[in-house]
């Protein structure tokens, strides 16, 4: 079972000027929420597991930021407690969706859990909140079916 956490915040980059402290102890907190550790556990998952992560950032215009470089800090915040470190993470996706450029393809979202799937439902058919993004992240135990060249072949 993958971790998953939708969070509706602007994600801080490297090249930002922004207190990614803030933004990490921000995160850490929203998946403690919604994770709690096993008795004895120091991490959700043990260390040695080899582990993907997966993060989608949709913008309902123009993204401020650039999806490689809000993927640092991110993955950062969940160091310690969803893994021991994030050198256990050996494969990455990531995707920015611009909405509005999105009109006619459907985004996919089997295997996305509930209150994930309710939040980016609220954010691209609610026009009164002042959200300009949210962000979508999964980090799960990586396999053998992991590598592939030529994805676009693999997507079709």
């Amino acid at each position: 079972m993958p971790y998953t956490l939708m969070f509706i915040r602007e994600p801080v980059s490297v090249n930002s000027s922004a207190k990614h402290t803030v933004y990490e102890a921000e995160l850490l907190e929203l998946l403690k929420n919604k994770y709690q550790l096993a008795k004895g556990k120091k991490t959700l998952i043990p260390k040695g597991e080899a582990l993907y992560v997966q993060m989608f950032y949709f913008c309902k215009r123009r993204c401020g930021r650039d999806i490689d470089n809000i993927l640092k800090y991110t993955i950062d915040s969940f160091r310690k407690y969803l893994y021991k470190d994030d050198s256990q993470i050996s494969y990455v996706l990531s995707q920015a969706i611009v909405l509005e450029d999105n009109k006619v393809v459907p985004i996919d979202t089997n295997g996305m859990d509930d209150e994930a799937l309710l939040t980016l439902t609220d954010f691209m058919f609610t026009d009164q909140r002042d959200w300009t993004s949210c962000t979508y992240f999964e980090c799960g135990r990586k396999n053998e079916k992991f590598h592939h060249f030529n994805l676009e072949d693999l997507w079709k």
